[in-house]
């Protein structure tokens, strides 16, 4: 009897064994090239089989909590976004010797997740090999305050990390050695982790640095640490409670600068941005507050012999903001920008604004005519929501403000105020001027009448003898 369970026991391991296991595909998605288990209820790995030729592999909105070691594949790109991970297993994706792209972003990971180990290559007795091919790795949106100071160590061809959505806060010794390891890193996601301030050597180490993304954190002023990068091409400081931009910033390779959804941004105060003399594109939309920029923001001096110089730009973009008015000097050549769009501002139409009419209105007509949609007036009153398009058809001679800068609406009032007060006034005046009249002549009357009397009276004082001679 015994024996015969045996034998079952055995012969049901065999069966087993020699089962085919479950076809991946009848559980995921598979397409060319990709094999798609996001938003099924997987919570560990699958067993793979042919389709571990497929260049991309999600798991994304499934229900992981731990990522354990990976089988041989010829994937490129590889997701777990949106799961609850807390943990990665040592040398979880050391097979993956193509692995170009890791999305690790919407997790649970700490610090204590990243460890050295985890992203280590294979191990040999007379090399290691780390993850060469691994090119950009997305962290975005986990609990990282700080980083493991050797958590990149293997990844020696990073191009892109993205910690945005982080709670960091400050930037820690960890954190700046952490991405001073990355040699060639190009890019660098900092946005919405609340940080205030730059460490001075954060970027020295990051020759390669082209584009950083400080987006809605909390700098009160464009970080002057930033003259530390070598090659910065892009910068994004969209959202930050900046109230004036007026610390010069020397950022020579700079082509592309954003500052829009800035709450508090009122003014870009003179010569704040010559520090940009490549400077091609400019974002600066959405900031309710915006009601200046110098005509020399964006100009530099260098020299008496060279005189004054401009960025040669090809994009700016000023929609959405409190602008009234703009010197014609902020850009040197409008007639070379690409893209011009100053739509949704308070523009004032009077004659210092007059080249936005007759000048820059049929440049941007010819390359754009779309960007007309809202370029209006909104002040003086008389003028509201005309389109400044319209007045440049028309030829239209805008009216200058009068000495004391009174605008036409102000005088409209003024002048019906005066008008209400004569109105009332004349009345009163003309009582009391006939009332004056009246009495002016009843005065002389009374004189005369009082001289007449007096003069009678001494003639008959004189007729009367003294009755005392």
């Amino acid at each position: 009897m015994l024996l015969f369970r045996s034998a079952l026991l055995i012969g049901a391991a065999v069966a087993t064994l020699q089962a085919p296991s479950e076809d991946i595909c009848s559980l995921c998605e598979c397409k060319a090239n990709l094999l798609d288990c996001s938003k099924k209820t997987i919570s560990k790995l699958p067993s793979f089989g042919n389709e571990t030729d497929a260049i991309a592999v999600t798991f994304a909105h499934c229900s992981f909590n731990n990522v354990r070691q990976l089988p041989k594949l010829a994937v490129r790109n590889l997701s777990f976004a949106f799961n609850d991970i807390v943990k990665l297993d040592d040398a979880a994706f050391m097979n993956l010797a193509s692995l170009q792209s890791l999305d690790l972003s919407f997790n649970l990971l700490t610090a204590d997740s990243l460890l050295p180990n985890v992203f280590r290559g294979r191990f040999a007795p007379d090399q290691y090999e780390p993850l060469r091919s691994l090119k950009e790795l997305n962290l975005a949106h986990n609990q990282l305050h700080t980083l493991h100071p050797d958590a990149f160590v293997h990844l020696v061809n990073l191009e892109v990390l993205k910690l945005n959505g982080n709670p960091i806060k400050i930037i820690t010794f960890g954190v700046i050695t952490a991405i001073s390891s990355l040699p060639f890193l190009k890019e660098l996601d900092l946005s919405r982790t609340s940080i205030k301030a730059i460490p001075e050597n954060l970027f020295h180490s990051p020759k390669y640095l082209e584009v950083l993304d400080l987006s809605f954190n909390s700098f009160t002023k464009p970080p002057v640490e930033l003259e530390t990068t070598h090659r910065l091409g892009q910068l994004s400081l969209n959202g930050n409670p900046i109230k004036r931009i007026r610390t010069f910033i020397n950022l020579p390779y700079l082509k592309i600068l954003h500052l829009s959804n800035m709450p508090e941004l009122v003014s870009i105060e003179e010569r704040s941005l010559s520090g940009m003399p490549f400077l091609e594109e400019l974002y600066c939309s959405n900031n309710q507050k915006l009601v200046k920029i110098a005509k020399t923001a964006l100009s530099a001096v260098h020299s008496e012999e060279e005189g004054e110089t401009w960025p040669l730009l090809n994009v700016l973009e000023l929609n959405n903001n409190s602008l009234q008015s703009i010197d014609r000097h902020l850009v040197a050549r409008w007639d070379h920008l690409k893209v011009i769009n100053l739509q949704n501002n308070p523009w004032m139409c009077d004659c210092e604004n007059q080249w936005l009419v007759s000048t820059l209105t049929p440049i941007i007509e010819k390359t754009q005519p779309e960007m007309f949609t809202s370029f209006k007036c909104a002040k003086p009153v008389e003028m509201k929501n005309l389109q400044i398009l319209e007045l440049s058809h028309r030829n239209y001679q805008m009216r200058c403000l009068d000495l004391y800068n009174h605008t036409p609406e102000k005088d409209v009032k003024l002048l019906m105020v005066v008008s209400m007060v004569a109105i009332i006034l004349a009345p009163v005046l003309m009582a009391v001027a006939i009332y004056y009249k009246r009495q002016q002549r009843a005065r002389l009357r009374y004189n005369k009448l009082f001289s007449k009397a007096s003069f009678l009276r001494y003639s008959q004082l004189k007729l009367i003898p003294d009755e005392r001679i």
